[in-house]
């Protein structure tokens, strides 16, 4: 695994974060897929807490809604990276994912997607007649974000992942299973058939997106 460290010109502090995976994303601007990785790391951190909470300070500006929930929940949070040479995490990221443990217990042996969050940038609005026709720059983010954690569910033999959301038309969309309760959940074929739309579509090669094989 790369070990990378980023510095934020409004603190000078700096943070590790550990680029996981490979992934590609849609510059909307250009008409191109870029690259991309999905980064780990540990929000118990003191310097890891103060940069996202920078980042969710610089968000919220822009119209961000769960940022603040995002870095206080889950055992994990995952970040959407631009590759390339910018090191300041407020436009390097493009958004992020806090993941752990089932909250209700319904679904035990999955990976729960806590909350998660793109960047104004890359923002569609959750109204139906605005998701496809945003000014953001970019797309696939919340899509490739969940599509990170279907693969690490894989990785450690979990079942599946779940959440709770009421953006019925993204999840709609990406053809997610709606539980009588209100959860969203992918198992068995749905799992991996999503994660294998999900390689289609951005030209993924599957042997090649864990960095550390």
């Amino acid at each position: 695994m790369q070990i990378r460290e980023y510095s934020c010109k409004k603190t000078d502090l700096t943070f590790g974060a550990t680029r996981i995976m490979r992934t590609k994303i849609i510059d909307k601007e250009n008409e191109r897929l870029v690259d991309a990785f999905i980064t780990s790391f540990d929000r118990k951190d003191p310097k890891d807490y103060k940069i996202l909470k920078n980042i969710k300070d610089e968000w919220k500006q822009k119209g961000s809604e769960y940022m603040n929930s995002l870095i206080d929940s889950g055992e994990e949070i995952l970040g959407l990276e631009l590759a390339g040479k910018e090191t300041n995490p407020i436009k390097k990221f493009l958004g992020f994912v806090s993941i752990g443990k089932d909250s209700f217990n319904i679904f035990p042996n999955f990976i729960e997607a806590k909350y998660m969050e793109a960047s104004p940038e890359a923002k569609a609005s959750v109204f139906s007649k605005e998701v496809y026709n945003s000014d953001r720059k970019y797309s696939g983010v919340g899509t490739e974000l969940l599509a990170a954690v279907a693969r690490l569910a894989k990785e450690r033999k979990q079942e599946g992942i779940v959440l709770f959301s009421a953006n019925d038309t993204f999840y709609d969309h990406i053809k997610m299973t709606m539980e009588r309760y209100g959860h969203r959940f992918f198992s068995g074929k749905k799992l991996d058939d999503f994660i294998k739309q999900t390689e289609a579509k951005y030209k993924l090669e599957p042997d090649k997106i864990f960095i550390s094989r």
